[in-house]
């Protein structure tokens, strides 16, 4: 057990398993921890970066992740402190590299967004931030969508965001492809897409299905008949949807 303080709005981030180690952020100092995912002995920490409220993600370029059951020095770990967003190596807990946006104050809470180009970041002040691969430096993608608690989803070549609306971002220029429904996304949502659909669950308990080429409004639902926030994602397995709607937990055969 670590002798910290509880965040401001609790522990948030999900643990994350990388070959046979379990990292995890824990507050400040330390900062991050890696247990044995089968005896949990502490393996490493560091005192920094102090935690946000994100989950970590696996860096998925060229080289990194083999098949080896023990974590190697391939295995990038990719995360966001309450200062900015940073990269660890998962075998050892070595800094690789850090970052500050231009803009402090943001919550910290969608997560780091692997693509084949780079690695996204969105926050309520900055925006939308690219790290690309091979680079050293952060690159505005679109500074007006300013999601601060939804992870957008990447499909093929672009990134879906919800922000007053859902919006189709090509990752290469920032160029907005397309947007639909700005005025039923205004607040927290989640997003469930493929390359030829998205599903979008809104606070307001409203489930609205788009046209992920068109960017076109196919269908809209309510999960409730009663004026319920619905603020957790969404859970699919096989031919069923399953969401939390208040206090009970209600699901769909698609």
């Amino acid at each position: 057990a670590f002798d910290v303080s509880v965040p401001t709005w609790g522990f948030c981030g999900s643990p994350l398993v990388v070959g046979d180690r379990l990292l995890m952020q824990v507050a400040q100092d330390p900062g991050l921890i890696a247990l044995d995912v089968w005896t949990g002995k502490l393996l490493w920490k560091t005192s920094k970066p102090e935690a946000a409220y994100s989950s970590l993600m696996l860096d998925l370029n060229p080289n990194a992740r083999s098949n080896e059951t023990a974590a190697s020095d391939q295995d990038t770990v990719i995360g966001l402190s309450a200062k900015g967003y940073f990269a660890v190596r998962a075998r050892d807990g070595k800094m690789i590299w850090q970052r500050q946006p231009e803009l402090d104050g943001d919550f910290g809470v969608p997560c780091p967004v692997v693509t084949s180009f780079g690695v996204v970041f969105c926050g309520e002040n900055n925006g939308l931030l690219i790290r690309d691969h091979g680079k050293t430096e952060l690159r505005t993608l679109d500074d007006t969508l300013l999601a601060d608690s939804h992870t957008p989803v990447a499909i093929g070549n672009d990134l879906l965001v919800a922000y007053e609306g859902l919006h189709r971002i090509d990752l290469t220029s920032g160029k907005r492809l397309w947007s639909v429904a700005e005025n039923r996304i205004t607040k927290y949502a989640s997003v469930i897409a493929s390359d030829t659909i998205a599903w979008v669950f809104t606070e307001d308990a409203e489930w609205l299905s788009v046209d992920a080429g068109r960017g076109t409004l196919l269908d809209r639902r309510m999960l409730s008949e009663n004026s319920i926030r619905t603020l957790t994602h969404p859970a699919v397995a096989g031919d069923r949807i399953i969401v939390r709607v208040g206090d009970e937990i209600r699901c769909w055969k698609l």
